[in-house]
């Protein structure tokens, strides 16, 4: 149920001595409220925040109204996740030190350069305060899931061969290359970026000085993948560079690229312990996630909920 603004006239009274003077009335907002989970508030202006930064616009640059509309409600079923997960973690009086939250903050601000960094929080319109305060969701929901979900699975022996008698080509590793890679915002600054590399600059060197990557500080070494393993742009690119070119400007949702492989590996057989190891971990991702699945399910089954119909849903974007 949506709860409107409303407003609150007090005046108060302050005697010192033998006189008074009454205050102005002040206004106090009370904050408009889209859903309760357990009692517990989502707030309209922060979950209108929230949407700003996952919705879609049209090429005239507004949002896409029916669209905006199956993002509100999977973000709001999203927050309700979330907090019924927070609340659970808190009964079982699970907690996250700050020197926990400081070295997540660190890993997410060493990822980047320090302009990179600075730039991300200022267009996402986040402070410090606020990212630190997400940090610490994430680490809870985290822990909540490993400590006493995910710690019961179990992946049998039996498991895994019958996954490699059904897929005998993980056998076989496909053809991979080893890419180095600047992302920029521009395409100018790509195309200048180019020109510096093809007059001498190496291309490590340029990585390390205008890369926004996290990957940038390393010369901007992505490692080894196969094809399907990067945006099918990158294999579009780099599986037909030969070794040491550079490529053109490549444009994608992250920004503009340049890339240059730097070796290049043909198909070969795998070892059967390096693919039962694979095997093992995808077999626990499936299981963890369908045991996210029946935690959340159990825990909205039992929680007191009060959500928005879509009608209000539509009222309030």
């Amino acid at each position: 149920m949506i709860l409107r603004y409303a407003t609150l006239l007090s005046i108060s009274l302050i005697f010192t001595g033998l006189s008074c003077v009454e205050e102005k009335p002040s206004v106090v907002p009370i904050r408009a409220v889209i859903a309760e989970v357990n009692g517990e508030p989502i707030y309209l202006d922060e979950f209108s925040e929230e949407l700003k930064h996952i919705q879609i616009n049209s090429e005239e640059g507004l949002p896409v109204t029916d669209t905006k509309r199956v993002q509100a409600r999977v973000l709001l079923d999203n927050l309700v996740d979330q907090m019924l997960i927070l609340q659970e973690a808190k009964n079982k009086q699970m907690v996250v030190g700050i020197d926990e939250i400081e070295a997540a903050y660190s890993r997410v601000k060493n990822g980047w350069r320090p302009v990179g960094f600075e730039d991300a929080l200022f267009e996402s319109s986040l402070s410090v305060a606020v990212l630190k305060a997400e940090l610490r969701k994430l680490l809870m929901i985290q822990r909540y899931f490993r400590d006493i979900v995910y710690a019961r699975l179990v992946i049998r022996d039996d498991e895994i061969s019958v996954y490699l008698e059904s897929h005998p080509e993980l056998l076989i590793r496909p053809q991979r290359v080893r890419a180095l890679q600047i992302v920029v915002k521009t395409k100018e600054e790509a195309s200048n970026i180019a020109r510096e590399i093809r007059r001498g600059m190496k291309f490590e060197e340029a990585a390390m000085k205008y890369s926004l990557g996290p990957e940038g500080k390393n010369g901007g070494d992505l490692g080894f993948f196969s094809a399907g393993e990067m945006p099918a742009v990158f294999d579009e690119v780099c599986f037909n560079l030969r070794l040491g070119q550079l490529s053109p400007v490549v444009a994608t949702d992250y920004g503009y690229h340049l890339f240059k492989i730097v070796d290049r590996q043909g198909a070969s057989e795998r070892s059967l312990a390096e693919v039962r190891e694979e095997v093992e971990l995808k077999l626990r991702r499936e299981q963890e996630e369908a045991a996210q699945k029946r935690v959340i399910a159990r825990l909205r089954d039992n929680a007191k909920l009060k959500l928005p119909t879509e009608k209000e849903i539509e009222i309030a974007l």
